[in-house]
């Protein structure tokens, strides 16, 4: 029994201790803004482009909070194929940055009611430069059940908003999942204690048993 919760306690402590999903999708069609992406959420050295609005402070020295898995791509169609690739895996993005006005197709309102779907797990934030949808209508829209999970920033954005909402969201996907295992993982450690305690109890009946049996043998024998 102690051998099953130690092995069960170390389970517990080295999934804790694994590298979080960093995964991040960027769905933005202006390649100006979509570098911004780069620059902020990467380890990298940051591409100095003045023509953009979107550069704005200067970047942070190199820590581990900062450097993200980025796809970036362009279309709504080739963010639905990126999940699915995902999902096919067995992985999955944490959380997404998404232009509400794309060029063509759906808009990123719409996409991210199609990514709920494939995958529920997933947060996601709004980043525009129009005012034409209200934060009531998008909750309507995605359904109060989906209202946590995700976010609005209005362009131009800063550095601070797009690292805070990322280090927010992932942090969020992350803690969720590790409950999730340790809540199984403690549920298999009862269960497997249950299953030993009523072992141990028939095994303390069949010893009673058979240590009375065993006397009235020896009474029979004796007659």
């Amino acid at each position: 029994m102690n051998s099953k919760v130690k092995k069960l306690s170390s389970v517990l402590e080295i999934h804790s201790e694994k590298n979080w999903n960093r995964k991040i999708l960027v769905v933005e069609d202006e390649p100006d803004i979509a570098q911004s992406y780069v620059d902020i959420l990467k380890n990298d050295t940051p591409t100095i482009r003045p023509q953009s609005r979107f550069q704005t402070e200067k970047k942070e020295s190199p820590g581990s909070l900062n450097n993200f898995d980025l796809t970036i791509v362009n279309s709504a169609e080739d963010a639905l194929k990126k999940v699915q690739e995902m999902k096919s895996k067995g992985e999955s993005f944490a959380m997404g940055f998404f232009d509400v006005r794309l060029s063509h197709g759906m808009d990123g309102i719409e996409l991210v009611k199609h990514i709920f779907s494939m995958d529920p797990n997933f947060y996601a934030v709004f980043v525009t430069a129009y005012q034409d949808r209200s934060i009531e209508s998008i909750n309507d829209y995605l359904g109060e059940e989906k209202s946590d999970h995700w976010d609005y920033l209005n362009k131009p954005f800063s550095r601070g908003e797009i690292l805070q909402k990322a280090r927010s969201f992932v942090s969020l996907w992350n803690l969720k999942r590790e409950k999730q295992f340790q809540e199984k993982a403690l549920s298999e450690l009862n269960a497997k204690l249950n299953e030993s305690e009523k072992l141990n109890s028939i095994a303390a009946v069949a010893r009673s048993a058979g240590h009375e049996f065993g006397n009235i043998l020896l009474q029979i024998i004796g007659k």
